[in-house]
């Protein structure tokens, strides 16, 4: 199978990945204008910072995957390789401690007007302890943000689809019922939305429940606040914004302020994970994706991928060898009209027992799953709703 490799990456990257059989080609050079004549030959596409466009996916016809080395996938045109089968992925929590680091920073920078501390009119700082840090979603970065935050003495409000009053109370944050709350409760915000969400977060109404006071940054991607109410409140000095997700340029144009246009803003050009800790941990978790995808054609982090009925339902079963058992889960299901979807299988040390992992199309009834209980080679049924389509271990 061959790889391409279009961005400069630490050489353990491409080692590695020769390591596990692959043709690789390293060129930095390339460019996304170039990319389309490029890839034409590549199975395997890894970049960092160079746009893969639709044209790009249409000249790959050999494509399979195409891994960004990095976080967030907005420089691929995710659309366009789900139109031609083609798999995306990512190696966001590689970068998640680098891209707390600078987040923290942000918020430290422009609480102290450490940019300005030249400047005779630099706004007094306020200071973080005891104040209110809201979380919108609650990936890697975010958890590391948690962490730090509280370590300085912040309030941690987390809005995220997934957090229950359980999670909440184990990662010792507060939850807020919704954005809107997540605005209102916080005096600082930092986004962190799940890839694949388009949505506009910062309106002009939440960033009005933030408060005269309030701190916004984002280091996620583009598109997420209104910049246009955005600007207003930097106007009025109402706002302090914290942005790592523009290139220089893009002020004045796609941002429509320039990069030194108000005391309280702070921008830096995409710097994201850019550290050599984060390089390195990147490498490792990019050959670990593609091993990954060689051996069972899934890759961890996708983000163009989901299963059929929007949420997987997985049916966890640990049974005693024999030729039967499956066979009489399946026709269990049959009779239930569910239809399996996808199979994972296991063998417990010393092989005295095996489970399977099965998603399901649908949640299956009480009455399927005590039908798959009752062989007598059965150990343990467990149903679970919601479950990544990527896991592979059963229950503990």
């Amino acid at each position: 199978m061959r790889a391409l490799i279009v961005d400069s990456l630490p050489p353990e990257a491409g080692f590695g990945l020769e390591a596990l059989g692959l043709q690789v080609t390293e060129d930095a050079s390339i460019g996304s204008h170039n990319l389309p004549e490029a890839v034409a030959d590549a199975e395997i596409l890894v970049v960092g910072a160079t746009r893969v466009t639709r044209r790009a996916l249409e000249a790959g016809k050999d494509l399979r995957l195409v891994i960004r080395a990095g976080s967030g996938v907005d420089t691929i045109d995710v659309a366009a390789a789900s139109e031609r089968g083609i798999l995306v992925s990512h190696c966001g929590a590689a970068e998640a401690v680098a891209r707390a680091e600078l987040i923290i920073g942000m918020i430290l920078a422009l609480d102290r007007g450490v940019h300005l501390a030249h400047r005779k009119e630099r706004a007094p700082a306020l200071g973080l302890a005891g104040r209110s840090l809201g979380l919108f979603g609650f990936d890697a970065t975010a958890r590391r943000v948690r962490e730090v935050a509280r370590g300085l003495g912040l309030r941690v409000h987390v809005f995220d689809e997934s957090m229950t009053a359980t999670r909440a109370s184990e990662a010792a944050v507060h939850r807020s019922a919704s954005a809107d709350a997540l605005f209102s409760d916080s005096d600082i915000v930092s986004l962190h939305p799940p890839e694949g969400d388009t949505d506009v977060i910062a309106t002009a109404e939440r960033l009005a429940r933030l408060g005269p006071q309030g701190t916004l940054i984002n280091a996620a991607r583009r598109g997420l606040i209104d910049l246009a109410a955005a600007k207003d409140a930097l106007a009025r000095g109402e706002l302090r914004l914290g942005l790592d997700c523009y290139d220089d340029d893009d002020f004045g144009d796609d941002v429509p302020f320039a990069i030194d246009a108000f005391p309280s803003l702070v921008t830096t050009p995409r710097l994201e994970g850019k550290t050599a800790q984060s390089r390195d941990a990147i490498a490792q978790t990019l050959v670990g994706h593609v091993e990954h995808f060689l051996r069972t054609d899934i890759v961890p982090d996708c983000v163009n991928v989901r299963p059929s009925n929007g949420e997987a339902n997985a049916l966890i079963v640990r049974f005693r060898p024999g030729a039967s058992v499956l066979a009489a889960v399946f026709s269990a299901l049959d009779d239930a009209g569910i239809r399996p979807t996808d199979v994972h299988m296991g063998e417990f040390d010393q092989g005295n027992a095996g489970y399977a992992r099965i998603l399901l199309d649908r949640t299956p009834p009480p009455q399927a799953l005590a039908a798959v209980a009752r062989h007598q080679d059965i150990l343990a049924v467990q149903h679970r709703a919601g479950v990544s389509a990527t896991a592979e271990t059963p229950a503990a």
